[in-house]
């Protein structure tokens, strides 16, 4: 990529979601291409608080997940698998530029995962 391309291109920043709110860091830090060392985003650096706060929020949320029945918890799921592949090619691209692996297997990856959400989706069903 030309310097002046680089230069052009803006660099995307990530926060952390943390019990239904945006939540700055303590700073960020690059993620890298790393078949370029180019910086394609910057995300949110956790504190060891923000750690425990995630943690906390996850544990109150997986009580209310744990008494939905099976059937919405599965419909949920597949909900989720669908939203993956209407995202595909932009997942894939992410995977491919971060990981700097071959576009067809990033698409493999971001298909796989649809499929496990569904095949949990099915097993949900079946408690």
């Amino acid at each position: 990529m030309s310097a002046t391309i680089a230069a052009a291109r803006t660099v995307k920043q990530y926060r952390m979601f943390i019990d239904d709110e945006w939540v700055d860091g303590d700073g960020t830090f690059p993620v890298l291409n790393p078949a370029t060392e180019e910086v394609i985003a910057e995300v949110a650096a956790a504190t060891p608080e923000l750690v425990d706060a995630a943690v906390l929020a996850a544990e109150r949320a997986q009580g209310e997940w744990a008494r939905l029945p099976a059937i919405k918890r599965a419909r949920y799921l597949h909900d989720i698998a669908k939203a993956i592949r209407a995202r595909k090619a932009h997942l894939a691209h992410t995977i491919s530029e971060e990981q700097d692996k071959v576009l067809p297997y990033a698409e493999t990856e971001v298909e796989f995962s649809a499929e496990y959400f569904d095949y949990m989706a099915e097993f949900a069903r079946r408690q």
